[in-house]
C-alpha cells in the first residue's frame, strides 16, 4: 500500500450503503448512483483493484458491508423477477402444446388417410438411427454422392452453432451453446425431414379442406375458451372472457348446424351436423398418438424458451431504471 487515508471516506459511503437493499427503490437508486458506491460494487464484480480501496479511502470492513448490500439487493430483484415464473410456464407449455396438436390435427383432418401411414414412419425418439446411417453412409439425400453426408452434417451443426448466440436473446456459455446445438439439431433435423415428407406426399391423398376448416373451427374455438379462463389477470375477467368463449363456441357451431342445412357442405349421408362433426375429429384424433411426443417436446422447449424471454424482457426494463450497468451486468441482462 502506497498511501493510508484512513478510511475517511468511510461515514459518507456508510451513509448512503446502508439504505442499499431497505426496500425503498429510490434510496436504492441514488445509492448506486453515488461513485464511490459504484466504484466499490464494480471493482467487486469484476474482481479489480481500484485506489479507492487499496489507498484505504474506503475501509475494508465498509466496502464489505457495501458488498453484503449490494448481494442482498440482487436477492431481492432476482426474487421479485421469479415471481409467478412456475405458473407461467406452465401455462405456455401447455399454450404451445395446444397451438401444436391443433396443426397436428388440422393436417389429420385434411388428408385423413395420411393416418394409416403414420405408424409406418419413425418418431422422434427413434431419429438417432438417422444419424447413424447416415454417418455410416448407408444411404445419402436426394441422389447426392456418399461422402457428402460428412459436410452436410458438419455445415448442419456449425450453422445451429454460430446462429444460436445470435438468436438466443441474452449471454450463453458455451455447455448451454453446446447442449443446444446438439438438442436444436437432432429436433429440427427431424421436423424439417417429416415436415418435407408430409408436403411431398400429402398430394397422393384425397385432400377434405371443408373437413379441416370446419373441424379447426371447433378446435381454434375451444382453444379460445383457453385463452380466455387463463390468459386475463384479475379473476372477475377470467370468469367473464371464459364465459365470453364458451358462448363463441355454442353460436358458432349453431351458425355452421344452420349454414349447413343451406350451403351442403355436409355429405349427404350424414343426417345431422353432430355426426358430421364426430366424423371429421375422428381421424383427428387418431393422429395424436402418433405425434404426441413430438409436440410434447416442442411444446416444452418452445414454452421454455418463450416464458425465460419474456421474464428477461420484463426484468431489463423494469432494471433499467435503476440506470447502473454494473447491476445489469450482475444480472445478467447486460446483453
Amino acid at each position: 500500500m502506497t498511501h493510508n487515508a484512513g478510511g475517511v471516506y468511510d461515514p459518507g459511503v456508510w451513509k448512503n450503503a446502508k439504505k442499499l437493499a431497505a426496500g425503498d427503490k429510490d434510496d436504492d437508486k441514488k445509492a448506486l448512483a453515488i461513485p464511490a458506491i459504484k466504484n466499490i460494487i464494480e471493482a467487486h464484480e469484476t474482481k479489480t483493484d481500484i485506489p479507492l480501496l487499496t489507498e484505504n479511502w474506503v475501509s475494508k470492513d465498509i466496502k464489505e458491508a457495501v458488498v453484503t448490500n449490494y448481494q442482498s439487493l440482487l436477492s431481492q430483484l432476482q426474487k421479485h423477477n421469479s415471481k409467478g415464473f412456475a405458473w407461467q410456464l406452465i401455462k405456455g407449455i401447455v399454450n404451445w402444446g395446444l397451438i401444436l396438436a391443433i396443426v397436428a390435427m388440422c393436417f389429420a383432418m385434411l388428408a385423413p388417410e395420411m393416418i394409416y401411414d403414420a405408424e409406418y414412419r419413425s418418431g422422434l425418439l427413434s431419429h438417432y438411427q438417422f444419424f447413424i446411417d447416415f454417418l455410416l453412409a448407408r444411404f445419402s439425400l436426394y441422389g447426392l454422392p456418399a461422402w457428402s453426408n460428412y459436410p452436410i452434417v458438419l455445415a448442419w451443426f456449425w450453422g445451429l452453432y454460430v446462429a444460436i448466440p445470435k438468436l438466443y436473446w441474452k449471454q450463453i456459455s458455451q455447455q448451454k451453446r453446446l447442449g443446444l446445438t446438439v438438442f436444436s439439431g437432432y429436433v429440427f433435423s427431424y421436423m424439417s425431414l417429416k415436415l418435407l415428407a408430409v408436403v411431398l406426399s400429402i398430394s397422393h391423398y384425397p385432400l377434405l379442406p371443408t373437413n379441416m376448416l370446419v373441424g379447426g373451427a371447433l378446435l381454434l374455438s375451444l382453444y379460445l375458451v383457453f385463452v380466455g379462463f387463463f390468459g386475463p389477470k384479475k379473476w372477475y375477467f377470467k370468469i367473464l372472457a371464459g364465459v365470453a368463449a364458451v358462448a363463441g363456441v355454442a353460436v358458432l357451431q349453431i351458425g355452421l348446424a344452420s349454414l349447413s342445412a343451406q350451403v351442403q357442405f355436409m355429405p349427404e349421408h350424414y343426417t345431422h351436423y353432430s355426426q358430421y362433426l364426430g366424423a371429421i375429429l375422428e381421424p383427428a384424433i387418431q393422429y395424436i398418438p402418433f405425434t404426441y411426443i413430438e409436440i410434447a417436446v416442442l411444446a416444452v422447449a418452445t414454452g421454455i424458451i418463450t416464458t425465460r424471454r419474456r421474464f428477461w424482457i420484463k426484468a431489463k426494463t423494469a432494471f433499467s431504471e435503476y440506470d447502473c450497468a454494473v447491476l445489469l451486468k450482475s444480472l445478467k441482462l447486460d446483453q
